[in-house]
């Protein structure tokens, strides 16, 4: 159907907007299209490249050409499947509307995802959808602000996307018997409860939405000020937890630090950090230990029984873990560990101040993780008219299939630790648990203008 045919046909008649005006999504769907010609070429590229080991070296690389061919037209394939996808992802988002909806994901094995979506036209109406992505973007599914974009029809399967409609995904209808326990989950029945997100601002006719009129230079930054006031940022958190909804029962921050094994340290007490999951996975220690591990055992079989231990999949998939792992290792002696050690010193450091804070989920990017915005701990009712005076972004604290699972309350009392040796390396202790910073710490200066407008322009839309 051509495209013109498709927007006619769109609920609402010409000229409605649909999801492919908003220039974030545009470029994702671009984007999503040249991931496939990646895919195509990093598959022929590797077939040459083994051809070539297998004629001029010999050994083990001819008894690996089969399966090393293998694995490349399979990446090729991928690509074409891909492309096919972002025709059809193009099609529903040239026809419809996006919907802001309230989510919940659901991670099992390595392709096993799946989302509920809520906020129907009926209070009762769940969506469940099965998500085709790999494993490493299930995180786009499970963000802080527990709200995810639709575009689709509920029979044939539609377009997902984080707040912003820049990161896309496919996903297909849910259906018979795997449905029905979905839906019969105590966390999903959660969603019939939470409130409605916003209903995402989409340009009009193709043209950016209107911006409100600057004024004077002043006046522009009294506005920013008054929007960077605790008392509006802590109702824009309590709605964001509000939309996020409760962790699973028994699965709260003090179960995750648990399984840390943070929490029995206490902020006062040293923590050894290869036993703090997060700083691992920051390390890089358990990637870099296993695909060196896998190559070191493929060699060795080599060394003990022949060919037939490179013979299928197990060589060329030892002839990229080996690079990568050697690459990783080198990143995490480097890098990792001296991070992962020094933020394990900075969560017991001397210094310690307690502030209040609002924790705000980042519209623009899933990835990016909740942004925690620090406030002088003022009393009394004038305290709402404090403005933030640092920043920290967070790690997820749960774990690969549920990372952002255990976050702290939307609002609260932190007591930041760090600054050892000046650097704003600094971690935040929350009801006793620490939760670990992405980047330093950022200090706002109150007076400062631009350092306001800086804050203002990492702040997530209307949720």
């Amino acid at each position: 159907m051509p495209d013109a045919d498709v927007r006619a046909g769109a609920d609402g008649g010409a000229g409605t907007p649909v999801a492919l005006d908003v220039p974030e999504t545009a470029l994702g769907l671009e984007q999503y299209r040249g991931t496939a010609w990646l895919w195509v070429a990093v598959g022929m590229a590797w077939v040459v490249v083994c051809v070539l080991l297998a004629m001029f070296v010999g050994g083990p690389f001819r008894a690996m050409l089969p399966g090393a061919v293998g694995c490349g037209l399979a990446a090729a394939l991928t690509g074409v499947l891909v492309r096919r996808r972002a025709r059809r992802m193009r099609g529903v988002l040239e026809a419809r509307p996006w919907q802001a909806r309230s989510s919940v994901a659901v991670m099992s094995g390595m392709s096993g995802a799946a989302v509920v979506l809520g906020g129907g036209d009926s209070a009762d109406e769940l969506l469940p959808l099965r998500p085709l992505t790999a494993q490493w973007r299930f995180s786009l599914l499970s963000g802080p602000a527990g709200v995810l974009w639709w575009c689709g029809d509920p029979r044939t399967g539609g377009v997902l996307a984080p707040p912003g409609g820049g990161q896309l995904l496919w996903a297909g209808p849910l259906r018979g018997r795997r449905a029905r326990r979905l839906v019969a989950r105590p966390e999903i029945g959660a969603l019939r409860t939470r409130p409605m997100p916003v209903a995402p601002q989409v340009p009009v006719g193709g043209a950016a939405l209107p911006a409100p009129p600057d004024g004077d230079e002043n006046a522009g930054a009294g506005i920013r000020e008054a929007d960077l006031r605790h008392s509006v940022l802590a109702a824009m958190a309590e709605r964001h937890g509000e939309l996020r909804g409760p962790d699973r029962p028994g699965k709260g921050a003090n179960a995750g630090a648990e399984a840390d094994g943070t929490l029995p340290a206490g902020p006062d007490r040293p923590v050894t950090w290869w036993r703090v999951r997060a700083l691992r996975r920051l390390s890089a220690l358990g990637v870099a230990t296993g695909l060196l591990a896998y190559t070191a055992l493929i060699v060795v079989l080599y060394g003990a029984v022949g060919a037939e231990a490179v013979s299928g999949f197990a060589g060329p998939l030892a002839l990229l873990s080996g690079p990568a792992g050697i690459y990783l290792g080198w990143r995490m002696f480097r890098s990792g560990i001296p991070l992962a050690r020094r933020m394990a010193r900075a969560a017991t450091a001397p210094e310690s101040r307690t502030r209040r804070y609002a924790l705000l989920s980042d519209r623009h990017d899933a990835e990016a993780g909740p942004l925690l915005l620090v406030f002088p701990a003022g009393e009394g009712d004038a305290s709402g008219d404090d403005l933030p005076e640092g920043m920290l972004r967070l790690l997820p604290p749960g774990s690969e299939k549920r990372p952002w699972e255990g976050l702290p309350a939307p609002t609260g009392t932190v007591r930041l630790r760090g600054w050892i040796d000046g650097e704003p390396l600094v971690v935040a202790w929350i009801e006793g648990r620490p939760y670990w910073p992405q980047t330093p710490y950022e200090a706002v200066g109150p007076s400062d203008p631009e350092a306001l407008r800086k804050v203002a322009e990492l702040l997530p839309g209307p949720m």
